[in-house]
């Protein structure tokens, strides 16, 4: 069961299995999903909504295996090897949860328009390229250089996306393939009724005869492809900082940024008079990891910048 009861695995290894899979983006966590629309919703801290997702039974004691991403990485890797003809590989998942997001991380995506979710992503070298604008090559295992990007991570995506408005312990997953276009799938991501829905139908699959490989192909057939490292990862980035309200400390960070060739897209600064604080957040251009990360480096040992600097990768979506 991925994605409690959507019928998603066999929708990949059946319904459109006449498609190449350019990207796979999925809320596959159900407690994630909840953490975050609640702190979006009324505005309180992620301790606070964790406390009430716990006595609700949403999330367990400890929370770690959803809140820090795992559980969203385990489905991930399953979608990934369907998708793309591989063996799952749980250890090329780059993982990362969502302790880290402040109330306000939302206010400020809302701002500029977006929200905040756990998504697991997957996607080939292929639609990344497409992405930035470069000519398309052959995906799949059809190119020598074929390479699986994985990741789960907190994403800032468009207000307008059919992500966007999947609230609660919802799941829901976005297939983008090169026929059928997009395909988005939403349900009930976790309790009894939503498993048992899924496992039952595969019971059913058993005794009707129905059943069939299950990643599409014998295991022997199973591609061996290269999986891109986080590192490698090109994208816009969210940028917050709280700084010393002094003059000039914009253009500091700016000037920093584009060190590392990066540009600005948005921006916004609000200032605290009572603390003499002020808090920055951007969203820059398409860039590269290695290139974000090397500009918050320096970023963060500047005398003004009061705390280490905190990112949220950007999603079209």
């Amino acid at each position: 069961s991925v994605a409690g009861g959507i019928p998603i695995l066999k929708s990949l290894r059946e319904g459109l299995a006449a498609n190449r899979f350019r990207r796979i983006s999925g809320i596959l966590n159900g407690t994630c999903n909840y953490i975050l629309s609640e702190m979006s919703g009324s505005g309180r801290s992620f301790p606070e909504v964790l406390a009430e997702a716990q006595a609700k039974g949403y999330a367990e004691t400890p929370p770690d295996l959803d809140i820090d991403g795992h559980d969203a990485a385990h489905k991930l890797a399953i979608l990934a090897a369907l998708a793309y003809g591989a063996p799952p590989r749980i250890a090329a998942v780059h993982t990362e949860g969502i302790r880290a997001i402040t109330i306000d991380d939302f206010r400020y995506a809302r701002e500029l328009g977006y929200t905040i979710k756990l998504l697991g992503i997957t996607q080939t070298t292929e639609a990344q390229s497409e992405a930035a604008g470069e000519p398309a090559s052959v995906s799949g295992s059809e190119h020598k250089d074929y390479k699986i990007e994985q990741r789960v991570h907190p994403v800032l995506v468009s207000l307008a996306s059919p992500l966007a408005a999947i609230h609660g312990a919802q799941n829901a997953v976005l297939v983008e393939c090169d026929s059928l276009g997009s395909v988005f799938f939403s349900g009930a991501g976790a309790g009894a009724g939503a498993t048992a829905s899924a496992v039952v139908a595969d019971i059913l699959d058993i005794a009707a005869g129905r059943a069939s490989h299950p990643f599409g192909v014998p295991v022997k057939q199973l591609a061996k492809p290269h999986y891109l490292t986080i590192q490698q990862h090109s994208g816009a980035y969210y940028v917050r900082l709280r700084v010393g309200d002094k003059p000039g400390v914009l253009a500091e960070v700016t000037k920093q940024l584009s060190r590392q060739e990066i540009g600005v897209e948005s921006v916004l600064q609000r200032s605290d008079s009572a603390t003499g604080t002020a808090q920055i957040a951007l969203i820059t251009h398409r860039t590269k990891e290695t290139a974000i990360t090397k500009a918050l480096e320096y970023i963060s040992k500047l005398d003004y910048v009061l705390e280490q600097p905190h990112k949220i990768r950007v999603e079209n979506i």
